[in-house]
């Protein structure tokens, strides 16, 4: 059931009569572009945006003010008073149908590491030998703050499980060296020691500077930022 000009009365009371007859319970809505009233500019600009029209043009086929906001329950009862339970049967139904974002990421399976090591241990054993030859022993080496900075990315790395996606990336990395292919680390990747360190990114994080957390922080909760992280190219000849 939907709610928004005078002619909607007797479209819902049918539509309610269809339900009770088909057994269906009536559910009530509006019609939602935006979640609130302050929405209304950009919605009505980006429906001229797609329409390829000026706003002007528009005047008559957009609604002249901001209602298509969501509403609070009481709200929505008493515009709706005449079905009683549609707003809750909507209530419910938008319960069981939330779900927790983080869901939309994906679990990856357990990387295959040589016996002896778990993914964490495996991660730290192939960064320490990067960095040692990237940036020369801990207790010598040729950037100052390195293995700090290094350090700092694996605590956070771990802090956040992400070992094994560090390692499925640094595989393929690995995989398309072997094969001759040319790959390289891109976007916010280019930020972090830790892919540096792995080969993943020829950009040297520490020595520019570059801000770990553009890559990963846990700030956010999700994986990093440049999840496309290898730009592929041709095969070395």
């Amino acid at each position: 059931m939907g709610h928004g000009d005078p002619l909607d009365t007797a479209r819902n009371d049918a539509l309610a009569l269809l339900g009770a007859e088909a057994g269906v319970p009536t559910v009530a809505t509006n019609n939602v572009h935006y979640a609130t009233p302050a929405g209304y500019r950009l919605a009505t600009t980006l429906a001229a945006v797609r329409a390829r029209r000026p706003l002007a043009e528009l005047e008559g086929w957009l609604p002249s003010g901001p209602a298509a906001c969501l509403r609070s329950g009481d709200e929505q009862r008493r515009r709706f008073a005449r079905w009683p339970g549609a707003v809750d049967q909507a209530a419910e139904l938008g319960a069981a149908c939330a779900f927790d974002l983080r869901l939309v990421a994906p679990k990856l399976p357990d990387f295959p590491v040589p016996e002896g090591f778990d993914e964490r241990r495996y991660l730290r054993h192939l960064v320490h030998e990067g960095a040692r030859a990237r940036y020369g022993p801990r207790d010598d080496e040729r950037i100052p703050g390195a293995w700090a900075q290094i350090d700092h990315e694996l605590s956070v790395i771990e802090a956040l499980g992400f070992e094994g996606y560090f390692l499925v990336v640094w595989d393929i990395a690995e995989v398309c060296r072997r094969l001759g292919i040319y790959c390289q680390g891109r976007g916010s990747a280019a930020n972090s020691a830790v892919c540096f360190a792995l080969g993943i990114t020829n950009v040297d994080a520490v020595a520019l500077g570059l801000l770990f957390e553009r890559f990963l922080s846990p700030a956010r909760d999700g994986p990093p930022t440049s999840t496309s992280t290898l730009s592929r190219g041709g095969v070395r000849r």
